[in-house]
């Protein structure tokens, strides 16, 4: 489990702010999986997110680890003229990971997660290669 929250103090140039949304942001803090990349945006945010991983113990060559996950993700942005107020949303899914490595080696993981926004009525499949959490 995670929580992550940021807010912008002070005069700052308009349009400055935080994107949350999506699973393809650079930044795993803002992600809620299911929803549109950079849906939600403001000078506040807030994200939480849950995952279980279950081992399924493969350990065979260059495979080092393979998991089931599942996951839900929720947060808001708000503090702008457009998206003045606090309003959660929220999407579950499931993936699979494959932790790689050779020869003692830990190479980059690949991940494959699909997230749905009961919401929006809408999902989105996503890759990422690297380490996570």
């Amino acid at each position: 489990m995670r929580a992550n929250a940021g807010t912008t103090f002070g005069n700052y140039p308009e349009g400055t702010g935080y994107s949350v949304g999506g699973g393809s942001s650079p930044v795993a803090a803002r992600q809620i999986r299911g929803l549109a990349d950079g849906e939600l945006f403001g000078t506040n945010y807030f994200t939480t997110s849950a995952e279980y991983r279950y081992d399924f113990g493969l350990n065979a060559g260059i495979a080092q680890g393979l998991y089931g996950v599942v996951f839900a993700d929720a947060g808001s942005a708000w503090g702008t003229t457009n998206n003045p107020n606090f309003d959660l949303k929220y999407g579950i899914g499931a993936g699979v990971q494959l932790d790689l490595g050779f020869g003692g080696a830990r190479l980059p993981s690949l991940r494959f997660d699909y997230g749905f926004s009961p919401q929006n009525g809408s999902g989105k499949f996503y890759f990422r290669l690297g380490n996570f959490w």
